[in-house]
């Protein structure tokens, strides 16, 4: 009678081999999965984050502008009350009487030049 027992032993051990390798194939398999999806993830955080930046800097060049603009009106605005003022003083200054006085030549009663 030939004894088997190494050739089970043997066979048992191939078939333990076999199913350690598999499950280790299927580990490595997940640990892929979850690296392609950690790395997939990554690439999305990365493309939301430029668009976040692109958008902050679209509101920032936006605010810059609006505060230009203001910035310009104001100007605009003080140069023309400077204008103003300054013509409401050659007003005064031609309706003024006395020795040093201008001849007036417009209606000079005594706020004509505040209307003006």
């Amino acid at each position: 009678m030939v004894d088997s027992r190494p050739q089970e032993a043997q066979a048992r051990s191939a078939a333990a081999a076999l199913v350690a390798a598999q499950k280790q194939a299927g580990g490595a398999a997940i640990t892929a999965e979850a690296a392609r999806l950690n790395q997939s993830n990554a690439v999305r955080v990365a493309r939301l984050t430029l668009e976040a930046a692109q958008a902050d800097n679209a509101a920032g060049l936006q605010q810059a502008q609006t505060a230009l603009q203001a910035t310009q009106t104001d100007l605009a605005k003080t140069r023309a009350g400077h204008v103003r003022r300054r013509s409401r003083r050659l007003i005064k200054l031609s309706c003024r009487t006395g020795p040093h006085a201008t001849v007036p030549t417009r209606n000079c009663n005594a706020n004509s030049f505040l209307f003006e």
